[in-house]
């Protein structure tokens, strides 16, 4: 067997190595903590590194809680203007291993968003879903792996009748 080849098989056995490390089985309580970081936004084609983002996820009697803030500058006539967000979602564990749901009714068709969210290897996703007033089905989803020396990544999308509209991403560190 070659050099190029013998160098090819442990490369290939390398990665799927690491994938394997990467993708163990991972618990809620590997999330728990407070992460903070920068996201860029891709909207029609435009980065721009304009979000401060700062997720806490905490331990509750009967799953946890999830809270996410963000503080977006606009570049305007006149200067930035800052806008802060905040929202916080109690999610209580469901009868099927790593899966997640937001307790009360939620009825998207009201008025409301519908949330739940999954463990999945070293991935912590959430889905929200809601109908806005015109019908238009909103689909959110907040895809969270979590990296080496204590980071976790952030990617985000928000599709309308499946059409992606908008997405973040974001590296955030454990404090």
């Amino acid at each position: 067997m070659g050099f190029i080849k013998k160098l090819g098989l442990a490369t290939l056995l390398i990665a799927v190595l690491s994938i394997g490390t990467s993708a163990s089985a991972t618990t809620i309580e590997d999330f728990y903590g407070r992460w903070v970081g920068k996201g860029i936004t891709e909207n029609k084609g435009l980065e721009v590194a304009d979000r401060d983002l700062d997720v806490t996820v905490e331990p509750t009697d009967r799953g946890f809680t999830l809270v996410w803030k963000m503080s977006r500058t606009s570049r305007k006539k006149g200067g930035d203007q800052v806008r802060h967000w905040s929202v916080t979602v109690p999610f209580v564990q469901t009868d099927r291993n790593g899966l997640y749901r937001v307790e009360g009714s939620n009825d998207p068709v009201s008025g409301s968003s519908y949330r739940w969210a999954r463990i999945d290897g070293r991935v912590l996703v959430v889905h929200s879903i809601a109908i806005l007033d015109k019908g238009e089905l909103e689909h959110q989803r907040y895809v969270r792996t979590l990296l080496a020396n204590n980071e976790m990544q952030l990617r985000y999308t928000r599709s309308l009748d499946s059409r992606i509209v908008g997405s973040v991403l974001a590296i955030l560190s454990r404090e």
